[in-house]
C-alpha cells in the first residue's frame, strides 16, 4: 500500500493524482497483496487532532488504525481513480465532528 498524507485540508496536486493514477494498476499486476495507493487527508495534522478522510471518506481514528493494519473490508482498499481538485470544495472540507 502507497500512503500520501496530506494536511490541513489539502489534496494531492494533479501531477500526484495523474502519477499515482498511472503507476496503481502495474502494481496490483505485479503484487497481488498489494493493497492500492491511498490519499489521507487530516483536517489538522493527524486523526487526533481532526477528521481524517481516506480517499475522500471521513474515518474515525479506529478505522484509520484498521485501515493501516490491513484489517478493514477489502472493498476499502480499492477506488477507480483519485479525483482532481488541489483543495476540498466547501461542501467537502470536515470541519464537523464525527
Amino acid at each position: 500500500m502507497i500512503l500520501e498524507e496530506k494536511t490541513y485540508n489539502k489534496r494531492m496536486t494533479g501531477s500526484q493524482q495523474t502519477i499515482f493514477n498511472a503507476i496503481e494498476p502495474a502494481l496490483f499486476k505485479a503484487d497481488a497483496k498489494f493493497r492500492g495507493v491511498h490519499e489521507y487527508c487530516f483536517s489538522e495534522t493527524s486523526p487526533d487532532d481532526g477528521i481524517t478522510l481516506i480517499d475522500g471518506i471521513k474515518h474515525v481514528k479506529d478505522e484509520v488504525i484498521k485501515h493501516l493494519r490491513f484489517e478493514a473490508p477489502a472493498q476499502q482498499y480499492l477506488r477507480e481513480t483519485f479525483v482532481s481538485g488541489d483543495e476540498w470544495n466547501e461542501d467537502d472540507r470536515i470541519n464537523e465532528e464525527v
